[in-house]
């Protein structure tokens, strides 16, 4: 299954779909603002990102 994965740019609100998204579905859900697709890579390193601080805070 493939999904297309998209990224809020006001507040970095995280999303993927199955599915194309369009009109009222590209409405980020946190801040309102419109979201917009990114790649798998760009997805990926966010991800890694997040838990790589995530350990770091938990560690101190």
């Amino acid at each position: 299954m493939n999904f297309t994965y998209y990224r809020c740019p006001n507040c970095g609100q995280m999303y993927y779909s199955a599915t194309n998204l369009k009109g009222d579905q590209l409405i980020c859900e946190r801040c309102g603002a419109t979201i917009v697709p990114i790649t798998y890579e760009e997805f990926k390193n966010y991800i890694q990102e997040k838990t790589r601080s995530s350990n770091e805070e938990q560690r101190s």
